[in-house]
């Protein structure tokens, strides 16, 4: 029995089920290897463009000082640090040293006489106390704090080798270890938070996917009641999922901050194309056909439909590659490649399982879809009595979602991407309050070989300034610089004389240099992370640069981290103008920049997706104007979403800025199906009413069917630990709803109004 040109082809696939199947198994074996060595990229830099501006600033930050990865190690002295209880903070300080090979630490106990400098009222004393308070102390004494320079892993050499990233991890945790059993003991600070950020990522992700793989499946179990559509999209998702991940490790890709949901996003696309592949084979054994002629007719009828609800998947995929933001940008490479192996893999999987064991005799259609299919013919009707009304309403709608869309604003805070009761968030929440800003970022100016006193007093203006900038956020709330200290402030504290150009005598600028030989033989750890010389390359001479350390609060509004990031590099920029010119760089500034980019990437790859899925669609329906009304009632779902965001006040985080251009290919997958049936039967000599109304009960109900998958599968991301996941679930559900109701209503609505003046499809 043939069907129609595809027959040949199709009675070949049926017929070499078996070895399919088999191929199938020897893939998964071939791939299995490889996939496990998948592992996560924790480098900050990779979160980067290639070409991003703030990156050669970062990297001669780093070439000058090394890694200088700094964490805290906090913890309180209820009853304020004194000589008496000194010895818990050296004996802090000497367990962090000793549990990280190559780990340089600051602390009271390692300032010379850091005791007395506690108590002492000589002036060294009362200078040196209120130069560390804020730093290594609060001001109440009440919290101690050890800073941690983390130590420079090379890149593994040797396969078995633990990576840098990996030992990176291990001596986070072996600071946390050291630091927590004291009282209120934390540890807090940007490679902290990473570290910390991906170990839930990494859980995040063995959770999500099997969370969402079993509501999936529980989902068609109910809705079709059959173990065979349990097991066929199982199969059909862990090979795509198994060859995705064997094909990034041997590309040498790793995984990212967003790459928890790579699993419950193949998810989600497998079931999406079996659920309408299901409700046709259902239609067609219903019929009256044999299983293998309903399977043929089954895939002859959705083949192209399939071929481009995936195709669009890919696209909106895709699209994020224009994100300048490398986890993002991954895992739209990511996703997009596992799409598209779903085509093969289902290919491979499907007519085995499909016809194993099944009765030639036809099998009822699921019992829910007849009472589905007459009320979504019901809701036509509904619209087809008043459509301009429909239309006005709609019109307004979509009015009003647009212009709150453009009010959304970018969260800056790195800490708002974890719950509020994580590690990361507590620590952070215990170091803010007690010892000021969390985030650390520095400015590096450049100064003469030898430093004389016109230089001290260049920076000791630059800080005052700093110390002194205020900004107020959207809130209304003034924030500030928490700490600034650099090589300039030790001098003056341990100087026994002012120095000031005003004074520039043969005495003090013996003193200047006294301090800093005393700093150097007293205080070299402190000496090395604020002075360095980069050497002569390149044509250019040996320059030598000091670094002001500053601290800022993490946990402040993103006007308000924007304006003191601004206010500090034009500071910067007057008082040392160059060449060269200052720099301004660190974690904070890199996060906050990071972050800074999502608002335009969401409008960006929005674009792209519905440019190109506009492309597609026009290819693909042979009609421009279908694909404009195909691309309507999705990208209005999505504006009403993005406006309910900016109505709320919700700021736009890693989650919410992939949502635009993920669901815009997701939600049109429907309209394909839709149109492409509405064709089909308008072909037959159907009318336009008639047309849609057999569309509503069929393409509908199993519309209905694969938004549910896609909805329960999205909703196992609410449990994720990382909160740009949830933002992405939740909205994404949400936006797959809208997507449902926009091709059940606005879908029909379109093309009612815009072809019920024809009397057949063109072409029959």
């Amino acid at each position: 029995m043939h069907h129609g040109g595809m027959s040949p082809t199709l009675h070949r696939w049926i017929a070499w089920r078996w070895p399919l199947l088999v191929l199938a198994g020897v893939l998964a074996a071939v791939a299995w290897r490889p996939a496990q060595t998948l592992v996560f990229d924790q480098s900050i830099v990779t979160m980067f463009a290639a070409d991003d501006p703030l990156l050669p600033a970062w990297r001669q930050f780093k070439q000058l000082f090394g890694s200088q990865e700094i964490v805290l190690a906090a913890y309180a002295e209820e009853k304020g640090l004194d000589p008496e209880n000194f010895t818990r903070l050296k004996e802090l300080t000497d367990e962090l040293q000793t549990a990280v090979p190559g780990l340089r630490v600051q602390s009271l106990s390692t300032t010379p006489f850091g005791d007395q400098i506690l108590v002492g009222e000589q002036q060294a004393a009362r200078r040196l106390r209120e130069l560390l308070t804020g730093y290594l102390l609060s001001a109440d004494r009440t919290t101690v704090a050890v800073v941690c320079l983390l130590p420079v892993h090379p890149p593994a050499t040797r396969e078995g080798e633990p990576t840098a990233a990996q030992r990176r991890v291990a001596d986070i945790d072996a600071l946390r270890k050291v630091v927590e059993p004291y009282p209120n003991g934390t540890l807090a600070g940007e490679p902290a938070m990473i570290v910390d950020g991906f170990r839930f990522l990494e859980e995040d992700g063995l959770r999500l996917e099997r969370v969402s793989t079993a509501l999936v499946l529980l989902t068609l179990l109910i809705s079709f009641r059959s173990i065979r559509w349990v097991v066929i999209p199982l199969l059909l998702v862990q090979l795509s999922l198994l060859l995705t991940r064997a094909i990034l490790a041997v590309s040498g890709y790793q995984l990212t901050m967003v790459s928890s949901m790579l699993a419950a996003m193949i998810t989600i696309v497998g079931v999406a194309t079996i659920s309408h592949l299901i409700a046709r084979y259902q239609a067609e054994l219903a019929a009256g056909k044999t299983p293998a002629a309903a399977l043929a007719d089954a895939v002859h009828v959705l083949w192209w439909p399939i071929c481009g609800a995936i195709a669009t998947d890919v696209i909106g995929f895709s699209a994020l590659l224009l994100s300048h933001v490398g986890p993002i940008r991954d895992f739209g490479l990511m996703t997009a490649l596992g799409s598209l192996l779903v085509i093969p893999c289902g290919a491979l999987v499907i007519p085995a399982i499909v016809l194993a064991g099944a009765r030639p005799r036809p099998a009822p259609p699921a019992a829910p879809q007849p009472r589905l299919g007459r009320a979504l013919v019901a809701l036509w009707q509904l619209i087809e009595r008043r459509p301009w009304r429909w239309l006005t309403g709609i019109a307004l709608l979509s009015t009003a979602a647009v212009w709150y869309s453009l009010g959304l604003q970018v969260e800056t805070d790195f800490t708002k991407n974890f719950r509020d009761d994580s590690p990361i968030v507590q620590s952070y929440g215990f170091v803010e309050s007690r010892l000021g800003g969390a985030g650390v970022w520095d400015v590096l100016v450049p100064v003469p070989a030898e430093l004389d006193l016109s230089t001290l007093d260049k920076v000791r203006a630059l800080q005052q300034q700093l110390r002194a900038l205020q900004v107020t956020g959207d809130n209304g709330e003034e924030a500030g610089l928490t700490k600034v200290l650099s090589l300039v402030d030790v001098i003056d504290a341990v100087s026994p004389v002012e120095l000031a150009e005003k004074s520039d005598n043969p005495f003090t600028r013996g003193a200047l240099a006294g301090a800093l030989n005393l700093m150097q033989l007293q205080m070299p750890d402190l000496y090395a992370s604020l002075d360095a010389t980069q050497p002569a390359a390149d044509g250019q001479p040996a320059q030598r640069w000091l670094r002001i350390m500053l601290r800022a609060k993490e946990r402040m509004p993103a006007e308000a981290k924007s304006q003191i990031i601004m206010r500090v590099r034009e500071l910067t920029a007057q008082h040392f103008p160059g060449p060269p010119p200052a720099v301004v760089t660190g974690f904070y500034v890199l996060l906050a920049n990071l972050i800074q980019s999502l608002g335009a990437d969401q409008w960006l790859t929005f674009g792209a997706a519905a440019g190109g899925i506009g492309l597609l669609l026009m290819v693909t329906l042979r009609s421009l104007r279908l694909a404009l009304i195909a691309l309507v009632p999705n990208a209005l779902c999505i504006f009403v979403m993005t406006g309910i965001l900016g109505v709320m006040g919700t700021r736009v985080n890693m989650g919410t800025v992939m949502i635009a251009a993920v669901s815009m290919g997701l939600s049109v997958d429907a309209s394909i199906h839709y149109l492409v049936a509405y064709r089909r039967l308008r072909r037959t000599g159907k009318s336009v009413v008639a047309a849609i109304k057999e569309v509503q009960r069929e393409t509908g109900s199993a519309m209905v069917f694969a938004t549910l998958a896609l909805v329960v599968g999205f909703s196992a991301l609410a449990v994720s630990e990382f909160v740009p996941t949830i933002y992405f679930g939740v909205l994404s559900s949400v936006t797959m709803i809208g997507g449902m109701l926009g091709n059940l209503i606005v879908l029909p609505l379109l093309v009612y109004l815009t072809e019920r003046s024809k009397t057949a499809e063109p072409g029959t």
